[in-house]
């Protein structure tokens, strides 16, 4: 969470501000755990695709 957490706070500091993040207090990084993730963003990855 760190490293992710930095990426955060750099992007922040530099304009950034179309970028969602999402912390959760707990976890993994395993695929099961990106499903809501992949889900709020299909949307996104849709219209890019397109």
């Amino acid at each position: 969470m760190g490293n992710s957490r930095m990426f955060y706070n750099q992007y922040r500091s530099v304009g950034g501000h179309n970028g969602h993040f999402d912390f959760p207090a707990s976890g993994d990084n395993g695929w099961g755990s990106w499903a809501p993730q992949l889900g709020a963003m299909s949307g996104d990855i849709v219209g890019a695709i397109r």
